[in-house]
């Protein structure tokens, strides 16, 4: 028997009703206990009386939508990433953050209520309401991506927090949602004297309070609050901030309780032995953003000689080391507007040199948002080379050959049916192939 697609919306759609229940103080109490006051589960409506129960609303039609499976690292099939968002769109709010068909999987910004603007200083984690935009807005959004097969990725920001409240000695270590106190604070944490938790295992944060994942409770706790949003708010793959504040082992741990989903840490690491040292840390758990391949492209592309990007028959960085567990970018919120990097990757005809090399290249490659609303024909040739490696389906392992790493001229053939020069300098791969995309000084094919 085949369903028609109306008698499959109705399969997913339940008619509910809403009834208010006086919980009482106790029970209200212990609800709120851990944070997770969201969540009411049966346990807090048993035996409770008639009279406390409000009358049902008007009957509503809800559509249930069903999550996406989190995608794994290493999958062989084309997955490209789009950061959603850079350092200005929290004054856009909700709108900003929309979703994309060219990409697999929507980085989004932080999602809980936080201290700045931008959601990097989180204060209460199941307060789903920030400058972005409210926790409606936010479970819309994400509903919407898993209706267009688009994986929500969740910027995981557990490095430091900020108190809500005083404690009695006037000092900002009272935490809530979940419920923290100085106990939770790295002992040698320097923005908010007073913690009594143990050393930091890693750089102590300088702008807001470093958590003790040394402890148990805190650990259950960044489970506890990474599960609940993968599992009652759809994110299914997760992006690490500031992991050089904490041992990996506990990033690990952590990857390994949310059931292992696809995990980028941002390691802002240049050097490619001490990335490739933390990702064995990290028993390959986790993917991490390729400093090392984003300093020496950009070298490569403002010189016009790509001789750096040839490491003995690899691609430099980590994409040549391990490219599962590599994530090319360009830019990023942070790279693009600071000059200790030189600012953001360069002009429109710069940045779209450097796209087509990773949007044909192994690693997972990211789109930043703020790259993609350059211009009109920015995002026509970014929409090109997406369409190519989709449709060629280069994926984080195909297979490379380096034809040329030379002043003027960088070639290359990814997986049999994808080919690429950049540089000033001609060069063809020869017969049976049809132009995929071109601009400035660059040119992909594919094989006709």
């Amino acid at each position: 028997m085949r369903l028609t697609g109306d008698e499959l919306s109705v399969l997913n759609s339940n008619c509910s009703q809403v009834r208010a229940v006086q919980l009482g103080p106790e029970r209200a109490t212990q609800l709120k206990q851990g944070g997770v006051v969201q969540r009411c589960g049966s346990q807090f409506l048993d035996n409770v009386l008639p009279d406390v129960i409000g009358p049902a609303s008007e009957p509503a039609q809800v559509r249930a939508t069903a999550f996406l499976d989190p995608p794994k690292l290493g999958e062989q099939r084309c997955i490209i990433m789009f950061q959603a968002f850079d350092w200005g769109s929290h004054k856009a709010g909700p709108s900003q953050s929309r979703t994309e068909r060219a990409f697999g999987s929507d980085r989004l910004p932080p999602p809980s209520d936080s201290v700045d603007d931008h959601g990097y200083l989180p204060r209460k984690w199941y307060v789903l309401d920030n400058n972005y935009g409210t926790a409606e807005e936010l479970q819309h959004l994400i509903g919407s991506m898993h209706e267009q097969d688009i994986v929500p990725m969740l910027d995981v920001v557990v490095n430091h927090r900020c108190a809500s409240l005083q404690d009695s000695a006037g000092r900002w270590l009272k935490f809530e949602e979940p419920d923290w106190e100085g106990w939770a604070v790295c002992c040698n944490s320097p923005a908010v004297p007073g913690g009594s938790g143990a050393h930091t295992t890693g750089e102590p944060a300088a702008y807001a309070p470093s958590v003790d994942h040394s402890n148990p409770r805190i650990r259950s706790d960044v489970n506890e609050y990474i599960r609940y949003l993968m599992d009652e708010i759809g994110f299914r793959a997760l992006r690490f901030d500031f992991v050089k504040g904490y041992a990996p082992r506990f990033q690990t741990d952590y990857v390994k309780a949310a059931g292992e989903p696809f995990a980028v840490a941002e390691n802002w690491n240049g050097d490619v032995n001490g990335l490739h040292d933390y990702v064995r840390e990290c028993q390959g758990k986790m993917a991490v953003y390729d400093f090392p391949l984003y300093y020496v492209l950009k070298r490569c592309i403002h010189s016009n000689n790509f001789e750096e990007l040839n490491c003995g028959g690899r691609l430099a960085g980590i994409a040549g080391r391990d490219p599962a567990r590599s994530c090319t970018f360009i830019d990023n919120h942070d790279t693009y507007q600071l000059a200790i990097v030189g600012g953001c990757f360069g002009n429109n005809d710069q940045v779209l040199r450097a796209y087509a090399l990773i949007l044909t290249h192994p690693g997972t490659p990211c789109v930043f948002h703020w790259d993609y609303v350059r211009a009109p024909y920015v995002r026509e040739k970014l929409l090109e080379l997406c369409a190519v490696r989709r449709d060629a389906n280069v994926h984080s392992t195909s297979q490379l050959h380096i034809h040329c790493a030379a002043h003027g001229l960088y070639a290359a053939t990814i997986g049999g049916n994808v080919a690429i020069k950049i540089g000033t300098n001609d060069w063809s791969p020869g017969g049976g192939w049809k132009v995929g995309c071109f601009g400035a000084e660059f040119c992909v094919w594919t094989k006709g």
